[in-house]
């Protein structure tokens, strides 16, 4: 960052100037259009949802058009304009905006105020994400059924306005941090692809044998009254991934567990989680263990991975119930599975254990680097985007 030190020092050694938004550009709100007028072809339109859902910082292409017919009652957004959301379902999303750099104009959504102005347009949609920023407009929301913060509450802002080679450089800084993590996010998603693959690849077997649950495994229901389990030493297995712990333990094992007890979503009986526990742990006693009877001859993650893979097939049919519905124990004893050698179970596990790590670890996998270069990004872009204020 020494190229932005030698700015500062040379165009403003003694300090920035701030200024309200609205000494330095203007607000305009959008026109109300909706998505019966949404058109393959037609006027390039921003929806208010689509800046916090599908673009980032900037954008120089839309997702949307909307019928050309209506042309007249719109306004519009031109490049370097920036784009803010002025209303929503929460109160989070209010103020986040994004710079247009494309080189058409683009109809604005009502719930956006379009801001005009002379400054970098990027430099000011960073301003727009940062923390002090949604802190000072907190108290400028307007809650109800529908969200919305006045133009003229976020023109009270006050923000740093150095000479535009300090908030160009500023932008190409941070510009290097998001398009790290837009590389990881994108590995990521291969990662994916190639995680769904293999476990198509692995666990689709057809040619090996089929055994009943209740031949390979002891299956248990599990004890611990989970609202009222008295914290403890030992894992509590529960239906969310968030563990709690208990003060005693009911298995000492390899197995795998999973909830007897479902809500129906969408009308439809969920098995959201599969678990695999190993040691000493409690279970919730709406759950069930499955404990392999012979490690030589089922390994219980190869059972974890493939029951979850085959879980809309063979347990989503057996659960039975109204608004929650229950798998009963009975039912998965009879379900049956394939049984490859131990050895091919440990191939299969070995693979797909090196894809879950990658896409799911949230200690050393990409969601982790992902994690970490996003707070690596907000520490620089608050830090460079506070200035030492200029007196007078």
């Amino acid at each position: 960052m020494s190229k932005l030190d030698d700015l500062i020092k040379e165009l403003c050694p003694n300090g920035v100037e701030y200024k309200t938004l609205g000494d330095i550009g203007t607000f305009e709100r959008g026109r109300r259009f909706v998505h019966a007028d949404d058109r393959e072809d037609g006027i390039p339109c921003i929806h208010y949802g689509e800046l916090y859902t599908h673009y980032g910082v900037y954008a120089k292409e839309v997702k949307t058009h909307i019928n050309s017919e209506i042309t007249t009652k719109l306004r519009y957004a031109e490049k370097n304009d920036v784009i803010i959301v002025a209303a929503g379902e929460n109160k989070i999303d209010i103020g986040i905006a994004v710079a247009w750099l494309g080189d058409e104009k683009v109809a604005i959504h009502d719930a956006c105020y379009i801001y005009r102005h002379k400054q970098n347009p990027v430099y000011l949609s960073y301003i727009f994400r940062t923390h002090e920023y949604h802190q000072f407009l907190k108290k400028y929301v307007a809650e109800g059924k529908i969200c919305s913060v006045s133009s003229d509450s976020i023109s009270k802002y006050e923000i740093p306005v150095p000479p535009l080679e300090v908030q160009n450089e500023i932008v190409r800084i941070l510009d290097k941090f998001i398009t790290l993590k837009t590389e990881l996010e994108t590995e990521l998603e291969v990662r994916r692809k190639q995680y769904e693959w293999a476990k198509q690849q692995l666990l689709n077997i057809k040619k090996e044998k089929l055994f009943e649950l209740q031949e390979l495994c002891n299956i248990e229901k599990g004890k611990t009254p989970i609202q009222k389990a008295i914290p403890g030493e030992y894992p509590l297995v529960v239906t969310t991934d968030k563990r709690s712990s208990c003060i005693d333990y009911q298995f000492d094992c390899k197995a795998v567990c999973l909830s007897l007890v479902s809500a129906r979503g969408h009308g439809v009986a969920q098995i959201s989680r599969i678990f695999y526990q190993e040691g000493k742990f409690a279970l919730g006693n709406i759950l069930c263990a499955m404990i392999p009877k012979d490690e030589k001859i089922l390994n219980a993650k190869y059972l974890q991975y493939y029951l979850f893979y085959m879980k809309d097939i063979l347990l989503t049919p057996l659960m039975k119930g109204g608004a929650n519905v229950a798998l009963h124990i009975s039912d998965l004893q009879k379900v049956k599975i394939p049984v490859p050698t131990l050895e091919e179970q440990q191939r299969i596990v070995s693979i797909l254990n090196r894809f879950d790590s990658i896409c799911n670890d949230i200690t050393t996998g990409l969601p982790a680097e992902i994690e970490a270069r996003h707070k690596q990004y907000e520490y620089y872009r608050d830090k460079l985007l506070t200035f030492n204020r200029k007196e007078g």
